[in-house]
């Protein structure tokens, strides 16, 4: 009996360790601008430019103890696809900056997306007990400026 309390205390504490290991970038300070001179012609405004978010779209399989790939990259204001599969037991994929957070069940896909809109370097993680490697299971998302 003490063994099983000293592991749910453990497995307690990961969980916590888990939820706190993500930072999330300093937001930056505001500048001053400057008050713009009159301009002595009227200028014609430039033509509205219909921009389209680029789509990046992943494939991840989660395994004990781990996520393929483990790392994606993605620029900012990408809209992110991700396409997720267990392929032995019960895992979730979460990303906690993103607000991503699906249960894994085995041989099941599960289809999300989010739209990267932080520059900097995020933890995706497994938040389902999934056996002895569960706590390195973690993964990377990288967003470029």
């Amino acid at each position: 009996m003490k063994k099983i309390m000293l592991l749910i205390s453990i497995l307690a504490l990961t969980f916590i360790l888990i939820g706190c290991g993500a930072q999330e970038p300093a937001p930056a300070e505001p500048t001053k601008e400057k008050a713009a001179e009159p301009v002595a012609e009227a200028e014609e405004p430039a033509p509205e430019v219909e921009t389209q978010p680029n789509v990046k779209a992943f494939s991840i399989t989660a395994r004990q103890w781990e996520f393929e790939p483990s790392t994606i990259t993605v620029n900012k204001g990408d809209t992110v696809q991700l396409t997720l599969t267990s392929v032995d037991v019960k895992h979730s994929y979460s990303i906690s900056a993103f607000g991503v957070n699906e249960m894994l069940n085995p041989g099941a896909t599960v289809e999300t997306s989010f739209v990267a809109d932080k520059v900097g370097t995020f933890t995706s993680a497994c938040n389902v007990p999934c056996g002895q490697g569960h706590v390195g299971m973690t993964g990377t998302v990288v967003v470029l400026e």
